[in-house]
């Protein structure tokens, strides 16, 4: 396994690398798992698939924004060798089916939770996001698919990869940052161009989408 605790690049600031909407602010919450699946690289796009997880206890984190009225936006970068980023747009409304499109809604007292669901990828390979917010804890979850009807997913194991994590911005609301590698350390577990993964970062930081136009080294 390798540490990229001491693995600094520019794919990283641990400020603000993200414009928020105005009058928003950005959380930066603690990354538990990041993975990049490609199972069959150049031959079939569709099994690809990623999940993004963070979590903090305690935390004092919470949830600013109401994505079931107004939306969310869903980030992803994965930086290294070949980096890539590719952003999502979940819609806003409630859903009337179990497996989706749309958001469900749980506020009450000190608890806040916010569930979106896209299983037959009508609005895109973001299949779930969950934003929660319970006590002093809060949890942010993403996961991508590209099997069935979903559109493609285009961001791959970069092979190698360095860094990578997600930003998902409540349209109207607060964006949440989830990084992992570079300055925000973690372990590097699987590293080529089948699966890209890395866990448990020391620290909170915000991804910065790989600028295409710079060289590759």
């Amino acid at each position: 396994m390798r540490d990229t605790t001491q693995l600094v690049t520019g794919a990283f600031v641990l400020l603000v690398a993200f414009a928020p909407p105005a009058g928003a602010a950005q959380q930066m919450v603690r990354g538990r798992l990041f993975v990049v699946n490609d199972p069959l690289p150049g031959v079939n796009s569709s099994r690809r698939h990623i999940l993004v997880y963070g979590f903090e206890l305690p935390s004092t984190k919470t949830v600013a924004g109401d994505p079931l009225s107004d939306g969310a936006q869903l980030l992803v970068i994965a930086s290294g060798n070949t980096s890539s980023s590719q952003s999502f747009m979940l819609p806003p409304g409630a859903f009337a089916e179990p497996n989706g499109p749309g958001w469900r809604r749980l506020v009450k007292r000190r608890r806040a939770v916010y569930a979106y669901v896209d299983e037959r990828g009508e609005n895109g390979p973001v299949t779930s996001l969950t934003i929660q917010q319970v006590g002093r804890s809060f949890r942010i979850r993403a996961t991508l698919d590209g099997r069935g009807n979903n559109p493609e997913i285009s961001v791959v194991p970069p092979n190698p990869g360095s860094d990578g994590g997600m930003i998902v911005s409540i349209n109207g609301g607060d964006s949440y940052c989830v990084a992992f590698g570079g300055a925000a350390g973690g372990k590097i577990t699987d590293n080529d161009a089948e699966t890209f993964r890395i866990t448990h970062p020391r620290l909170e930081g915000c991804p910065l989408a790989p600028d295409p136009a710079a060289p590759v080294d």
